[in-house]
């Protein structure tokens, strides 16, 4: 009697606003960390396990991704004998069912009704700029060289940060909205971090926008050129301004070739040693068709040098010993085997087909960055990061919130967790 209702409302609002920014920056929290049996593990997990204990009669997953993956876990279990440490394989086993219960299916819990959800997604943009920001003055004082917030290198950040690239350029292209505040501080994170997977990301937005979320294909491409021309003009005053950057010597570098090639050659060399490690990947994959066991691709190398890019003479910089996998699904199928990743693409179309049945805007622009991300980490590892699971949890979210709108007979009560 003595609180308004519309008080209670925006209690629950704000609330739900807080747990998305609180949850995206535990997502982003690498440090700080424990090490056990050769494996870091991050003390912001413990809060995911406790929001898991709590949400977990509210877990909702559909038979579909429980049914992809249990097969992902059954069908690693023979790389297991090939595994250079049984235990550590055996920990990253479980390591996956943590991620895709305590972050996937965390997620799962996000409430759907009368667009609370919304209101969650608010906090993760929110999270996103105040993280930014935050990492563009710990560079300005000194304190990192180049902005990669709470994670281990600006690579990881610029992954991480995918959700919000969309976001702005999807509110811009598709939306027609002028959003000069989170491109400016877009802006700001691409000068602070000078990170080159973030112009890749950049890239891959921009087709995945025109090919998958445009109705006026033609409009829409005149608006990426334009958008294009802005980003150009912006590293030209950029080069002018900063020549020494390491931006500014990468875009100086590929305009200053002579040649296509040179360009591209340029690039590859700004990459470090990805491409070699991408070749490694593959022989180990091709040489191993069960895998070598899941989370000991390293010691595997160490212990197996008879693969011929191991035998090249590669400048330090380039040398692809002792480095993770590049490209996530060439990481899986040396470490799990073929038949792991097949699943784990179907897995992943399967995922992609839900938008086709979405029409709430968050979903979308989440599931376009899943998308981005899973293009991406055609050049980058690791596929056990924190964000990724949440991508996937948001597209099992959106598959229930699919099925709500269309009123399907889904028994939900044996899609829950006990």
């Amino acid at each position: 009697m003595f609180v308004n209702k519309s008080m209670l409302v925006n209690k629950k609002e704000f609330l739900l606003l807080t747990y998305g920014l609180i949850f995206m920056l535990l997502l982003s929290m690498d440090k700080p960390q424990v090490h056990v049996s050769g494996m870091a593990f991050r003390l912001s997990f413990l809060a995911f396990f406790v929001i898991f204990l709590v949400q977990k009669s509210k877990i909702r997953i559909s038979r579909e991704d429980l049914f992809f993956f249990l097969s992902f876990i059954v069908f690693s279990l023979p790389s297991l004998v090939y595994s250079e440490n049984l235990i550590k394989s055996i920990i990253y086993i479980f390591w996956m069912f943590f991620l895709f219960l305590c972050i996937s299916g965390v997620a799962t819990t996000i409430p759907l009704d009368n667009g609370k959800f919304r209101f969650f997604f608010k906090g993760i943009i929110i999270s996103y700029r105040v993280q930014i920001i935050a990492s563009f003055f710990v560079v300005l004082f000194g304190f990192q060289s180049r902005a990669s917030g709470l994670l281990y290198e600006p690579s990881y950040f610029s992954l991480y940060l995918i959700p919000y690239l969309m976001f702005v350029l999807y509110s811009v292209i598709v939306d027609k909205k002028y959003m000069f505040f989170d491109l400016f501080v877009l802006c700001l994170f691409v000068h602070s971090s000078k990170s080159a997977t973030m112009f890749l990301s950049i890239g891959i937005s921009l087709a995945v926008i025109l090919t998958f979320a445009s109705k006026r294909k033609l409009v829409t491409l005149l608006k990426i050129l334009v958008l294009a021309m802005v980003i150009l003009g912006a590293l030209q005053i950029n080069k002018a301004v900063n020549p020494g950057g390491l931006v500014s010597i990468t875009y100086s570098k590929m305009v200053d070739s002579k040649t296509d090639s040179g360009a591209l050659i340029y690039f590859l060399a700004r990459t470090g040693n990805r491409w070699p490690r991408a070749q490694l990947a593959y022989e180990v994959a091709k040489s191993n068709p069960l895998g070598v066991g899941i989370g000991t691709y390293t010691a595997h190398i160490e212990n197996n040098r008879n693969y011929p890019v191991l035998k090249k003479k590669w400048p330090w910089f380039l040398n692809p010993e002792g480095y993770p996998a590049i490209n996530m699904y060439l990481q899986i199928a040396a470490t799990c085997g073929w038949l792991v990743c097949f699943i784990f693409v179907i897995w992943n179309i399967r995922l992609f087909i839900v938008l086709k049945s979405v029409d709430m805007k968050e979903f979308k622009i989440l599931g376009l960055s899943f998308i981005v991300l899973c293009l991406s980490l055609n050049i980058e590892s690791n596929y056990m990061r924190p964000y990724f699971w949440f991508l996937v949890g948001t597209s099992m979210l959106a598959r229930n919130y699919a099925r709500i709108k269309s009123k399907s007979q889904c028994d939900f009560d044996s899609l829950i967790i006990e």
